[in-house]
């Protein structure tokens, strides 16, 4: 059920679902208080907007960047040395950053597709 409400499915397609598949009609209690319990998980996390993870050389560093005026409101702490900046922001940040003499490095781009690379196959290629 998780699975199918994590690609894009609904609540209410389930109940539906099991309604028109269960004999009399109308869930046992176990089931109404299982969906009843699922469906208030399921809006206990949202997707906010994409962000960065910035990792500082120490825990007061990153402290002293989650606190400082300019740059507080611009991130959160996530534990020991790490900043979360969201990605609207980042530039923001940065510019703050750097007046407390700090540079933020730009975000890694993405990976290249690891899967297994592909040679021409004519007999023209060159090896």
């Amino acid at each position: 059920m998780l699975t199918h409400v994590e690609s894009g499915g609904n609540l209410e397609e389930l109940k539906r679902f099991l309604l028109d598949h269960h004999a009399t009609g109308q869930l046992p209690e176990t089931a109404t208080v299982f969906l009843a319990d699922l469906e208030q998980k399921l809006g206990a996390c949202r997707a906010a907007r994409p962000a960065v993870l910035l990792e500082w050389a120490d825990p007061a560093l990153s402290h002293l960047l989650a606190t400082s005026p300019g740059t507080n409101k611009l991130c959160h702490h996530a534990g020991e040395n790490r900043l979360v900046v969201a990605k609207d922001d980042l530039a923001a940040f940065r510019r703050a950053a750097k007046k407390l003499g700090y540079v933020v490095p730009a975000p890694p781009s993405s990976p290249p597709d690891s899967g297994p690379s592909r040679r021409p196959t004519s007999s023209g290629a060159r090896r």
